[in-house]
């Protein structure tokens, strides 16, 4: 892929979906994920972890549940999953994966909580 058609993709995506790469790019201490964790779990579905479809896969997960892969960082965060090889069924209690709404994502990013 040549570096234009990168930023045209960067450039093409969705207000939100590219403010969560914003997000993401801050310490984590600045993160408002970060600062709003515990809201967003209580905001969450909880999902049992697929392992024929999931496994070390965190973005074809937000695509099956968010219909877009690039929720897949507030999804890490959220269950304390530090890499994507860790996305495993046994890294969640009883592989249950917390996934929070789109909804609370977005009052987390506008600051509206």
């Amino acid at each position: 892929m040549a570096k234009t058609d990168i930023i045209q993709e960067w450039n093409s995506l969705p207000v939100n979906i590219s403010n969560i790469y914003d997000e993401f790019k801050k310490s984590i201490l600045n993160n408002r994920f970060f600062q709003n964790k515990q809201y967003l779990i209580d905001n969450s579905r909880l999902i049992r972890f697929d392992n024929d479809k999931w496994f070390l896969r965190p973005e074809y997960f937000s695509q099956s549940i968010y219909g877009d892969h690039n929720y897949y960082l507030v999804v890490l965060l959220v269950n304390n999953i530090t890499s994507r090889f860790n996305f495993r069924r046994e890294s969640f209690k009883d592989g249950i994966i917390y996934a929070p709404s789109k909804e609370s994502i977005d009052r987390v990013l506008n600051q509206n909580i």
